[in-house]
């Protein structure tokens, strides 16, 4: 690990100074295991909607809502957490939303109806931005040169963890096992992380500034100039884009098989699984791609062959021809996530906290994505309404560079 992630980071306790050697590994496992975390807890709702959806007396509308709302709110006050966390806010910020984080995460688990979880995911959204994405940004500042390389392994560690959860909800579905209880663990996972993160020390350029509402509003006026540029609205409009088929596609897959393919929970949650754990492979294999391979090229092709691949997803009615093809989806979609976000650091050199302001930002455009889905679904039915999708790979066929 310390092979890939060089660190400056310092503890504060006694055993600093006998332990010096771990102690890089240490902060650079706890700032990954926020990642895994946050995105186990995703792939724990995910599989787990129809239960709740069951559970909670929830329709198409309102889980729009659920899945929408919480980036519309967080893509607003996640724009000042950004440009704070180029501050020495930063650690304050991490170590704060972590506990906000595992707060929403027990707070949902203990939801009566679908407005509270609502309300707990909208607390749970900025909360994510502030403990999970702000180490993110830690982490792209030791390697400056490397963004793409490392944004890969940290969307392998994500990807880990959404394997990892819809995993979980298989097997606790044959089990009688409540979504509530898995959704309590992961509340309290994060708390055990922020606890242990809380001894570190976190260093470097990024974190050496003062705090004051003046810098804050010099920063987001420079973010706003930064727009400017093409190279940065180019990469940003990608990023928005390639997420209708990561992550605002993945909300409604178990719903999905379940309404469309007529298949129980455990079958939705192995779907969904099958989904991640492709996925995993494609994040996995990404790492030593892009050591060697062009990937805009990479970029191109995938999205070429998503667009047929998913359209024959939405066509069949075969149980397991439809998992097989979502399956190559999984595949074929590894680094739209990775590679636009890490070009947009490399955009922006210097201002790790800054692109997490503007990724945040652009999480109120990729919200609306599920409002409109689930306004869709509820008027003509959900694979009427997932054919919205197509818009994410032709947008990269379309935008992506040829060198």
């Amino acid at each position: 690990m310390r092979r890939f992630f060089p660190v400056s980071f310092t503890a504060r306790n006694g055993l600093a100074a006998a332990l010096l050697r771990r102690l890089p590994a240490a902060a650079v496992g706890l700032m990954l295991a926020t990642g895994l975390l946050d995105e186990f807890y995703f792939g724990l709702q995910e599989a787990s909607w129809p239960a709740i959806r069951t559970d909670l007396e929830m329709n198409y509308l309102l889980i729009g809502l659920v899945l929408g709302v919480p980036g519309l709110v967080s893509g607003v006050v996640e724009i000042g957490l950004g440009v704070a966390g180029d501050t020495r806010l930063r650690k304050p910020l991490i170590i704060g939303g972590g506990v906000l984080l595992g707060a929403s995460m027990l707070t949902a688990a203990a939801s009566v109806n679908g407005w509270m979880l609502l309300g707990a995911t909208i607390l749970l959204f900025p909360a994510s931005g502030a403990f999970v994405s702000l180490s993110q940004a830690s982490l792209m500042d030791m390697e400056p040169a490397r963004h793409q390389q490392n944004m890969a392994r940290w969307t392998f560690v994500g990807s880990l963890g959404v394997v990892l959860g819809t995993l979980t909800v298989a097997g606790a579905s044959e089990l009688g096992v409540s979504w509530r209880w898995l959704f309590a663990a992961a509340g309290v996972a994060v708390l055990a992380v922020t606890v242990s993160m809380s001894k570190f020390q976190f260093g470097g350029s990024s974190s050496d500034r003062e705090f004051t509402f003046a810098t804050m509003f010099k920063d987001i006026v420079a973010m706003g100039r930064s727009l400017r540029s093409f190279e940065v609205t180019r990469w940003l409009g990608l990023f928005v884009f390639g997420d209708l088929m990561v992550g605002v596609m993945f909300g409604f897959i178990a719903l999905y098989f379940v309404d469309e393919l007529s298949v129980g929970l455990t079958q939705a949650a192995l779907a969904v699984s099958i989904w991640t754990m492709v996925g995993l492979v494609g994040d996995f294999a990404l790492i030593p791609f892009l050591e060697r391979f062009n990937g805009m090229l990479y970029l191109r092709i995938s999205a070429f062959l998503v667009i047929g691949v998913f359209s024959a997803f939405l066509l069949v009615d075969n149980y397991w021809v439809a998992v097989v093809l979502l399956g190559l989806v999984g595949l074929l979609n590894a680094g739209w996530y990775s590679i636009p976000q890490g070009k947009l650091y490399s955009a922006m050199p210097g201002r790790s906290g800054s692109v997490v302001s503007i990724v945040s930002a652009s999480a109120i455009f990729i919200s609306l994505a599920p409002l409109g889905v689930g306004a869709l679904a509820s008027a003509a039915g959900l694979q009427t309404a997932l054919w919205v999708m197509l818009a994410g790979p032709v947008a990269l066929l379309i935008a992506v560079p040829r060198r």
